[in-house]
């Protein structure tokens, strides 16, 4: 899939690919670009939370890093993602540590 859009006056241009998939995931990847440069990223997709910590996550793991080095990423270079909101969190979304401090 491409995509093209706009975000903080820049224009961005990118190709997602579906890497691989198998039962209760899906790996995909982007490439994109700006006038700032390349960049690129990938996602693993769960049907679970907890699907890799699960009992079969090990085995969900090694085909999921088996699909990533077959396009030529390293796994290793990917971190879980924590959706959690902070027990801090003001109304606006911002801990409150981050709140209190000078703005510029």
């Amino acid at each position: 899939m491409t995509v093209e859009g706009k975000m903080f006056g820049l224009t961005f241009h990118e190709q997602w690919y579906v890497l691989g998939k198998g039962d209760g995931y899906r790996v995909v990847a982007y490439k994109g670009d700006t006038q700032q440069g390349p960049y690129e990223g990938a996602f693993v997709y769960t049907k679970a939370k907890t699907a890799l910590t699960d009992a079969g996550g090990a085995a969900m793991r090694g085909e999921i890093d088996t699909i990533m080095r077959g396009a030529g990423l390293e796994p290793k270079q990917l971190s879980a993602i924590d959706n959690a909101c902070p027990t801090d969190a003001t109304t606006a979304g911002v801990s409150s540590t981050e709140a209190s401090k000078e703005k510029l």
